[in-house]
């Protein structure tokens, strides 16, 4: 899927229709019996505001928060940007 527009005045349309579209394809994926709720999003194609349980699953999300309070106590690499975990 691949959505582009000029004005970023209307970021916030064409944002809402991705969501939309991404909901209807899974709707379909669902009813077609092709979609397992064990599935992840692609963090490439992934919007902002996607959670770690969406990206990684749950238990990933968590082993991965367990690894940053290890490693990263002070929690710099937050500073870095991208996805919140």
């Amino acid at each position: 899927m691949y959505f582009s527009w000029a004005n970023k005045l209307d970021d916030e349309y064409w944002h809402d229709q991705m969501r939309m579209s991404i909901a209807k394809i899974k709707q379909v994926a669902v009813e077609d019996g092709i979609y397992d709720d064990r599935f992840t999003q692609y963090p490439n194609y992934a919007l902002a505001g996607v959670t770690a349980e969406e990206l990684y699953g749950a238990n990933n999300a968590a082993r991965l928060r367990e690894i940053r309070r290890e490693v990263d106590p002070d929690r710099i690499m937050d500073l870095a940007g991208g996805f919140s975990i």
